[in-house]
């Protein structure tokens, strides 16, 4: 009898995951990046001694959410250590408990994310491999545990973003899914989390994920934002949105998605710039282009404080270059070359933006003056503008090489598809696609998708899969494997459209 007091001792001395109100408050804190506050509510958990397995937990979103948004790889090599600390004390606690494995996968999960940032892929890879493991335990010992559904969704849209030609990163990391599995999880815990008020705090997270996946990685016709704004509506209210920077950012990706260029510029201007929360450099950067494509000069403020103040590497290419714009519109060309000149020193080009930014150093070529605002003010959903600015001046005298021409023609074609015109929208479409099939950029394919959408959408689902081979045709281009991915889909929408 001796052996089972002993072991029932054992049993007990295994702490718990208890969401206390002093974690609860230092996740709260830390998702609106007030890290400070969130490590003081933590000390207060800690002083009472329960070794509380969510501790580690959620001190570990304060390295996660540092690294991810301050991209710094001295502050990457200081925090790594922490996270086998961590685990280490999560291993103590209560293994019946779902959060025992989930605690772990999602460790294993953010430093993941953390290590892409910084080139560690093949470790990346390995965690994410032992995350997937972690959570289909956890899936499987508690079926139904809404918080398993937040990561198995992130990680099943993930995987299910990557390209047919990168199959082989599939079976590297173990993982099957598809962006629509892992939305539609998502979207479960976000319902589950509106309805239940103990499952409240995942509420910010879990809309900053979901808008990340349904915007960036979504291969669906259109861009689907009618459930992420009704989220963005009922999550909080008004009055808090300014005092919680990731729902900020995601709410507005999603103004910014739909053309509401001036929902984009009211909403970042409430971020908050108080000490208090961890500078999210960011959200100038996006201010810059909100600013940029309503044609505002104020863009260079916000632009600059970003190359300023920001770190890490990702969008001062873009930034530089959107600042060498703006010189531009404004007839100071030699501001422009200096600003263009900064493009290649400073920053990567890992990331679509800066890509683009580079490409366009690298040609020497200066853009079209008139077609440069056109493409600015219909990013911003100025599509009226667009159009005036474009035409202002005469197609024939403003657009003289074949490039431009064709630029010309595609751009026309976007405003008249946004502006509901699809007849008008086809006419520039084709004749995009036969001015400009053979050159080496992208108009032409992004024209054979959108013609291919329009048809997909009246019901011309022979057109469409015309159209969309098309676009799979034409390879000799900046964007070919996002466009190919976006084409490859809607073949796919009308192939589950076949009659059996």
């Amino acid at each position: 009898m001796i052996w089972a007091a002993c072991l029932l001792i054992s049993i007990q001395a295994k702490s718990a995951f208890v969401w206390t109100d002093n974690v609860r408050h230092a996740y709260d804190a830390i998702l609106d990046l007030r890290f400070s506050e969130g490590q003081q509510w933590l000390a207060r958990e800690k002083s009472q001694q329960t070794g509380n397995g969510l501790v580690p937990y959620v001190e570990n979103y304060i390295d996660f959410l540092t690294l991810l948004i301050g991209e710094e790889e001295a502050e990457f090599k200081v925090r790594e250590k922490h996270k086998e600390e961590r685990l280490k004390l999560i291993e103590k606690n209560d293994d019946h408990s779902p959060w025992y494995l989930l605690s772990q996968a999602e460790m294993h999960l953010q430093w993941a994310f953390a290590r892409l940032k910084f080139k560690e892929y093949l470790t990346a890879a390995r965690e994410i491999h032992k995350a997937y493991r972690l959570l289909q335990r956890n899936e499987e010992k508690f079926p139904g545990f809404i918080p398993n559904q937040k990561s198995l969704g992130l990680l099943h849209a993930a995987i299910g973003s990557i390209p047919e030609d990168y199959d082989w990163v599939k079976g590297l990391v173990g993982v099957e899914g598809s962006i629509h599995q892992g939305i539609q999880e998502m979207k479960g815990v976000l319902d589950a989390a509106i309805r239940d008020p103990e499952l409240g705090y995942l509420k910010t997270e879990t809309f900053f994920l979901l808008t990340f996946v349904q915007l960036n990685l979504e291969l669906e016709g259109g861009h689907g934002t009618e459930d992420l704004a009704r989220y963005a509506r009922e999550l909080y209210p008004q009055n808090e949105i300014s005092q919680k920077p990731l729902f900020l950012y995601a709410c507005a990706r999603i103004a910014m998605s739909e053309g509401s260029n001036e929902e984009v510029i009211r909403l970042l201007r409430m971020a908050p710039t108080s000490s208090v929360y961890f500078p999210f450099h960011y959200l100038d950067y996006l201010l810059g282009v909100a600013l940029q494509n309503r044609l505002d000069p104020q863009c260079v403020v916000y632009l600059q404080r970003y190359v300023k103040m920001f770190k890490g590497t990702s969008y001062l290419k873009s930034a530089y270059q959107r600042m060498a714009w703006e010189y531009l519109i404004g007839g100071n060309a030699a501001a422009y070359a200096e600003a263009m000149s900064l493009v290649d020193k400073y920053g990567n080009d890992e990331i679509g933006a800066d890509k683009q930014a580079q490409r366009a150093y690298d040609s020497k070529e200066t853009p079209n003056v008139q077609l440069l605002k056109a493409r600015l003010l219909f990013d911003g959903g100025y599509y009226t503008r667009a159009r005036q600015a474009l035409l202002e001046k005469g197609s024939s005298s403003v657009y003289k090489s074949r490039e431009e021409q064709v630029e010309f023609m595609y751009r026309l074609g976007r405003i008249y598809h946004e502006g509901k015109n699809t007849e008008k929208a086809l006419y520039y479409y084709d004749l995009t696609l036969h001015d400009g099939k053979d050159l080496p950029l992208y108009y032409a394919a992004n024209a054979a998708l959108q013609a291919g959408l329009i048809h997909e959408n009246a019901g011309a689902y022979d057109k469409a899969r015309e159209y969309f081979n098309t676009c799979l045709s034409l390879k000799d281009h900046q964007y070919r494997l996002s466009l190919s991915q976006k084409a490859k889909a809607g073949l796919h929408r009308l192939d589950e459209r076949k009659p059996e």
